[in-house]
């Protein structure tokens, strides 16, 4: 039996197609927003225990020792966006 157009490889169903998520692009973005303001609660508590002198790699690190599986440019990201910062190495 040939496989059709629409057919995944040995019998899998097709990948969806690009921006097909399954739900539509503003849900996934306010739950991104959702999950973006959790991680920001984190990240301003472990700020606050290193008395501002954590910046964003040891915001990760920190992060990740708990087990929240996260890469260092959200965490840049959203540090950013809420204005936490760490020490200036002026």
């Amino acid at each position: 039996m040939a496989p059709s157009a629409s057919s995944g490889c040995a019998g899998y169903p097709a990948p969806p197609g690009p921006g097909s998520t399954g739900g539509s692009g503003a849900e996934a973005r306010a739950g991104r927003v959702r999950a973006d303001a959790v991680l920001a609660e984190r990240i301003t508590a472990i700020h606050a225990e290193s008395d501002g002198t954590y910046g964003a790699p040891r915001v990760t690190a920190e992060l990740r020792d708990a087990g929240v599986r996260v890469h260092h440019e959200r965490v840049a990201r959203v540090m950013r966006a809420r204005g936490i910062v760490g020490p200036s190495m002026d």
